[in-house]
């Protein structure tokens, strides 16, 4: 744990977990840390919105997170050669989602 002061009550930060360098698991981990960061630039979506006051946007909830939440889904398999250059998926887990928690550290 870290050992910088902390107020009262409030829970620290935890230290991140160290890591075997020449684990494959470690090398795809920071393969898909860096394709979540790319996420953003890879973006597309055919929804068009027009004339629209900008205090209006709220009413789009449903519309834009349900593109969103389908774009997450779809844009790390279309990169799938970036994080996972050797099909390591059928070794490790299938599929962004295994590899999701491995970037979280749940496995």
């Amino acid at each position: 744990m870290s050992n910088q002061p902390t107020q009262e009550g409030a829970v620290p930060v935890p230290e991140p977990p160290s890591l075997d360098p020449d684990d494959p698991r470690t090398k795809r981990r920071d393969r898909v840390q860096d394709a979540l960061l790319a996420l953003p630039g890879y973006f597309n979506s055919t929804t068009n919105i027009e004339g629209l006051a900008a205090t209006d946007l709220f009413s789009l909830n449903t519309v834009l997170g349900a593109a969103i939440e389908e774009q997450v889904v779809q844009m790390p398999n279309r990169i799938r050669d970036g994080w996972d250059p050797n099909g390591m998926g059928d070794l490790l887990g299938d599929g962004i989602a295994d590899c999701l928690g491995t970037v979280a550290g749940l496995s």
